[in-house]
């Protein structure tokens, strides 16, 4: 049985994006401090290209649950 946000991938996408996202802004910190200019910029490129995945899943999502939330409280 699929529970609410699973159903589209949304919430999925968010919770795995999310955390690539927090280890790679990790990362980015780490090779600046080690004056690794140019594995650094390409982490920000990735860092940059994430974005646009996670925005979209986790807004989505939140539709999924406040439908969600709706169907329910009509039942009660």
């Amino acid at each position: 049985m699929n529970s609410v946000g699973q159903i589209a991938g949304n919430l999925t996408v968010c919770t795995t994006e999310t955390e690539k996202f927090g280890l790679s802004i990790e990362s980015i910190y780490y090779e600046y401090l080690n004056e690794s200019y140019g594995e650094a910029g390409r982490s920000t490129y990735i860092v940059l290209k994430t974005i646009d995945p996670i925005v979209f899943a986790c807004y989505f999502a939140t539709f999924e649950f406040k439908d969600a939330f709706e169907i329910y409280a009509d039942t009660v």
